[in-house]
């Protein structure tokens, strides 16, 4: 079986300048808010009355939890009495729910405590072992077989345990390891709460596409209301408080294949089976990009309502940042005031080239700049910001009271493990804690709030460096420099220029068009905001050489030989482009 760890020390080393410690007090009121309660006071009432009933039934004491005492039996036999104790709380619940209102529908989940237990999941990572997790009382899986593994897409509130401090790193890396690979796997995955448990003490995880947040350990035997409140939450909250999005849907095909059915501003789009990118979706803070091939259907009955095939982007951009409709929008604006500015200017009887615009030639036909920008440009049917119930789905920034965490050193060299003192409840014998890592250098744009939208494309296209004939990928580059010429008469920079974000459609005879993609970094020249109008002196600033680095890729050995292309241009000759604004061959 391959192995996970370095898959796990990758993610580990990608998410260390995203990660802040936050007090257990502020991580409930922040992420393990019931909102089935309405009164804090009732919920206390509530989260008091099981404390009551648990130490009534011998599960409870002064002393803790006697069952969850670290004693001569292994790790697994330890903390496999978590789940009588989380059953014994549900029924406590249920209990007080009949004679104190009706707060709850009966369980959304409820704990697993296998932890040799495989999981079933749709993308490669190895096969996932959790120590324990919430399952989904009802799948979301259709057509999972009775009795068979769970699916991972049905998993929350994972959790990994070790009976002793000096083992705090492992769990790190697991967790973390796990997580990457649940929101990797669902693209319904907005965030996912953990915990985890060293000896006597536990910790509480947030994992968002924003930043990771823990809370800062404390002992659940001194302290079991915190735990209870914990249990609580993954048992009773509803699937979006426990990070689904309910405005995707898993359906099974006629083919026994697993799609996502995506709402988008009131309309329903069927996903194919495989994804056309989701690779940045396997990091956790990211924008968590994913582009899938999709069919607008029927809610009902998932036919479709016609046969266009169109591509949907779902991706959290940051929270100040312009959708691409807009920005695309606002391109093709500029280049219709452009194209005023230059009529009223040969009415007046000048003519070009107009250097304070930085238009050397017009066309003469009767096609305007903005027209001909166009097909350069995908065609943006729809752009929302996806919402949840009433509000923006959103990966807030963190607490403004965090501080950095790091990941504990993980040293597999010693493995030796401290004694163990019998029938001592809580051990005592486990020693320090492990150091931390070195603080890494936090970026500014590490704990920025991100916003999850969706946009539908009417084309479907493919890569540049899908491109293999050298005549083709010549064609390609002159047109890619067209249209980022487009965008530097409009006032605006890419700021993103890469054979994944320059794409290709051929049509019905074979003519190859590019389409210059992913817009969201796009901004003006000179703008302090995504906002801000850019001037005709900033477009006049890139009158000088600009250089343009892609990627040309050739067929060898039925292998692809990445190569750098460094093409200079200079935007100065007015020999560069003809009388319709195209760049010269």
């Amino acid at each position: 079986m391959l192995s996970l760890h370095p898959q796990r020390l990758a993610l580990r080393k990608s998410t260390s300048y995203h990660m802040v410690q936050i007090p257990v007090e502020t991580f409930t009121q922040q992420h393990l808010r019931l909102t089935q309660y309405k009164s804090a006071r009732q919920y206390d009432n509530l989260v008091n009355h099981v404390v009551e009933e648990l130490k009534d039934a011998n599960l409870l004491t002064k002393g803790g939890w006697p069952e969850l005492n670290i004693d001569e039996r292994t790790e697994d036999a330890t903390f496999a009495n978590l789940c009588p104790i989380t059953d014994k709380i549900y029924d406590i619940c249920i209990e007080w729910e009949k004679t104190h209102g009706n707060h709850f529908n009966g369980a959304t989940a409820r704990m697993q405590c296998e932890a040799r237990r495989t999981t079933n999941s749709e993308v490669n990572g190895g096969s996932m072992m959790m120590d324990a997790q919430f399952v989904l009382t009802d799948s979301t899986t259709p057509g999972l077989p009775t009795n068979s593994l769970p699916d991972t897409a049905d998993l929350s509130g994972p959790a990994e345990f070790k009976r002793f401090l000096k083992d705090r790193g492992e769990n790190e890396l697991k967790l973390t390891g796990n997580v990457g690979h649940m929101m990797a796997n669902d693209p319904r995955r907005r965030f996912v709460i953990a915990y985890t448990i060293e000896g006597k003490e536990m910790r509480f995880w947030y994992f968002s596409r924003s930043h990771i947040a823990i809370g800062e350990a404390f002992d659940y035997h001194d302290a079991p209301k915190d735990f209870i409140r914990f249990v609580i939450f993954m048992t009773f909250a509803d699937p979006a408080q426990l990070g689904y999005d309910p405005t995707v849907v898993r359906v099974r095909d006629a083919h026994g294949d697993i799609r996502y059915r995506f709402k988008v501003n009131g309309k329903f789009y069927l996903s194919e089976v495989a994804a056309i990118d989701e690779e940045s979706a396997r990091d956790i803070v990211t924008r968590a990009t994913r582009v899938w091939g999709v069919q607008e259907v029927d809610p009902i009955t998932n036919l479709p309502i016609n046969g266009d095939r169109l591509v949907l982007k779902d991706v959290w951009l940051f929270d100040d940042a312009q959708g691409e409709k807009d920005i695309q929008d606002d391109i093709f604006a500029q280049l219709k005031k452009l194209d005023e500015e230059i009529a009223e200017r040969v009415e007046a009887g000048l003519s070009p080239p107009f250097k304070d615009l930085g238009v050397d030639r017009y066309p003469s036909s009767p096609q305007t700049l903005e027209d001909n920008a166009k097909k350069f440009f995908l065609t943006i049917l729809e752009d929302e910001v996806v919402v949840i119930g009433r509000d923006q789905d959103v990966a807030p920034s963190p607490d403004p009271q965090c501080v950095p965490f790091y990941y504990t050193p993980v040293d597999r060299s010693t493995s030796v493990r401290p004694p163990v003192v019998r029938g001592a409840l809580r051990s005592g014998a486990q020693g320090p804690p492990p150091q931390q890592s070195q603080p890494p250098t936090v970026p500014v744009a590490a704990h920025k709030a991100r916003v999850h939208r969706r946009v539908i494309f009417r084309e479907r296209c493919k890569r540049l460096d899908a491109l293999f004939d050298y005549g083709d990928y010549t064609l390609a580059i002159c047109q890619l420099l067209e249209g980022l010429n487009f965008l530097r008469l409009a006032g605006y920079v890419h700021r993103d220029i890469s054979p994944g974000n320059v794409l290709f459609v051929k049509n019905e005879d074979g003519v190859l068009q590019i389409k210059i993609s992913d817009l969201e970094y796009a901004r003006s020249y000179g703008a302090e905001s995504s906002n801000a109008t850019p001037s005709l002196e900033h477009r006049a600033l890139w009158r000088s050489n600009i250089s343009f680095c892609a990627i040309c890729s050739s067929p060898r050995n039925q292998h692809v030989a990445i190569q750098s292309l460094i093409i200079h241009f200079d935007y100065e000759n007015p020999d560069d482009f003809g009388n319709d604004g195209a760049l010269r061959r």
